[in-house]
């Protein structure tokens, strides 16, 4: 009966390399669990960095507004659609400063090579792409400028995201206006939308 068994387990030797496979299978699974945790609060706290960020630019007095605009920076691609958003802000300092960010962004883009720097340019097309249409007229040009740089980029056109980038870069050109209006200035004061460029 013994024998029986021991032949259906295996030798002994085999038992003991089964042991050790079945640790090292649960140390792997322990570790792959405990880093896939530590991702999840990772993008909690930066999507709750974000949040906060967002909510304090808009209520941050003109002279603080440069430094919220660079704490949403460095987020990197967290903190782009919030930037692309404060571009149809109704106080243009922040505008403004949102402008000169994603330029700045832009340009960091153009420094590295083509497949990543085509993520992140996806990132920012989606992001104007979704917030086009709610632009006012100086705000709908600046995005228009950006999406102009992105077809100028040198991204991966070839590729899968490059077809998105292409559809993304067309619905910023081709968003219906929904925000005739008018915008506030730096003191509150309330004005017709402007045409003129944020730059």
């Amino acid at each position: 009966m013994l024998e029986r068994l021991m032949r259906k387990m295996g030798k002994p030797s085999a038992i003991r390399a089964r042991g050790h496979e079945t640790r090292w299978f649960r140390a792997i699974v322990l570790i792959g669990g405990a880093f896939a945790a530590w991702v999840l609060f990772y993008q909690w706290q930066t999507e709750l960095l974000e949040r906060r960020l967002r909510d304090d630019l808009t209520q941050a007095a003109d002279d603080a507004v440069h430094e919220q605009i660079r704490s949403l920076q460095s987020l990197g691609d967290r903190g782009v659609a919030a930037l692309v958003e404060a571009i149809g802000s109704e106080r243009r300092v922040i505008a403004r400063e949102a402008v000169r960010a994603l330029d700045e962004h832009m340009d960091r883009l153009g420094e590295l090579d083509s497949a990543t720097a085509t993520e992140g340019l996806s990132v920012l097309a989606q992001a104007l792409a979704n917030h086009a249409r709610r632009f006012r007229p100086a705000a709908r040009e600046a995005a228009q400028r950006l999406a102009d740089q992105i077809l100028d980029s040198s991204a991966d056109w070839r590729s899968a995201e490059g077809t998105r980038l292409l559809e993304w870069c067309q619905a910023v050109f081709e968003a219906p206006d929904e925000a005739r209006g008018r915008v506030a200035d730096s003191h509150g004061h309330v004005a017709e939308a402007s045409s003129s460029p944020l730059r």
